[in-house]
């Protein structure tokens, strides 16, 4: 999962990266608990979001992404979704995706990468 970002003189209507990080997970949780997958593994180079996502049950919120997260994470609980940090080098054809869909205006890009 990851989101792209554009210039802030582009028309986005999202304040933050790490509110479009944010908001890219919710919609990647959504869609995957809409068609039933469960045990799934989200990873994101947005070491912010994360700890964020696994602070909420201690109490500490990044004030930012606060109820996003917690709808993240109430969707998360239902299917046994987890959330894992990677370097950026790690999901470089992620990060690609991400640019090659905001680029052609697309919301999001469903794809599958063969090993």
């Amino acid at each position: 999962m990851d989101a792209s970002w554009k210039a802030p003189t582009d028309n986005v209507g999202i304040g933050t990266l790490l509110v479009a990080e944010a908001m890219a997970m919710w919609s990647a949780v959504q869609q995957l608990y809409r068609l039933y997958y469960t045990n799934v593994f989200f990873l994101s180079d947005c070491l912010r979001l994360i700890n964020t996502l696994y602070c909420m049950a201690k109490g500490r919120r990044d004030q930012d992404i606060c109820q996003v997260a917690k709808d993240i994470k109430a969707v998360a609980t239902k299917s046994n979704f987890n959330f894992r940090h990677v370097p950026r080098k790690l999901i470089d054809v992620i990060d690609k995706l991400a640019k090659d869909a905001r680029i052609s205006n697309r919301p999001y890009v469903i794809t599958w990468l063969n090993s």
